[in-house]
């Protein structure tokens, strides 16, 4: 009874270790490249995180700047001083949905698609 009660203890405690968000995805990187873009002050990387049919129907970079200030005004507000070691992430792929963790809460959740051997964020 002890050993079936042990291994039961252990057999959760590996679940919830296994549930644990993850510092990086390759589902995460379209993300991460915001982030960075955002630090950098790079439309253009902005601009390739996004899936190609939504950078082909935004194609003008004045909008991507106009973007990148907003999401920095957004990011700030939300955020404060941040790291991008303040991220974690979990994907679920039956819904194509990376979550985002900001100092181990949720806060917010992103569809993402693979395209060209690489994640983007889509709608």
């Amino acid at each position: 009874m002890k050993l079936i009660l042990i291994i039961l203890i252990l057999n959760v405690q590996f679940c919830v270790f296994a549930l644990k968000p993850s510092s990086h995805l390759d589902q995460s990187l379209p993300f991460e490249q915001v982030l960075q873009a955002i630090r950098t002050d790079d439309p253009y990387l902005l601009r390739s995180a996004f899936d190609r049919k939504i950078q082909r129907k935004t194609a003008d970079m004045e909008v991507w700047k106009k973007r990148l200030t907003e999401g920095k005004a957004y990011f700030f507000k939300r955020f404060g001083e941040y790291s991008t070691d303040d991220f974690t992430y979990e994907y679920f792929r039956s819904d194509k949905e990376l979550i985002v963790y900001f100092k181990g809460g949720q806060v917010m959740e992103k569809k993402v698609k693979r395209q060209g051997g690489t994640y983007r964020l889509s709608n």
